[in-house]
C-alpha cells in the first residue's frame, strides 16, 4: 500500500487499513471456530483457499487506480532501484 498511496493519501488511509486489520484479527477465529464445527475439512481448505485468491483483483485494482486516478504516477520507485545482492 506504500506503493500505491503518497504521503498525504496514506495518513488517511493506513488508520483505516489498521481497523480492518484489527477486526480480522477478532472475526476470523471466530469464524473459524463456528466453521470447525459446521463443516468437514475438505470443504474448509477450499474456502480457505478461495479466500486466499481474493486479494488478486484487488491489487491489480489498487494498482490501476494508483496509475490513473489517484495522481501517484512518479509515486512509486522503479524497478531499477530495488534492493539488490545475495542473501546469503
Amino acid at each position: 500500500m506504500a506503493d500505491i498511496f503518497n504521503k498525504d493519501q496514506a495518513g488517511r488511509l493506513f488508520s483505516i487499513i489498521a481497523a480492518g486489520a484489527s477486526l480480522g484479527a477478532i472475526v476470523g477465529p471466530l469464524l473459524s471456530g463456528v466453521l470447525a464445527q459446521t463443516m468437514v475439512v475438505e470443504s474448509m481448505i477450499l474456502i480457505a483457499a478461495g479466500i486466499l485468491l481474493l486479494p488478486i483483483p484487488l491489487i491489480f485494482y489498487l494498482d490501476h487506480l494508483g496509475r490513473t486516478q489517484l495522481g501517484n504516477v512518479g509515486h512509486s520507485a522503479p524497478a531499477a532501484d530495488a534492493i539488490g545482492g545475495n542473501p546469503l
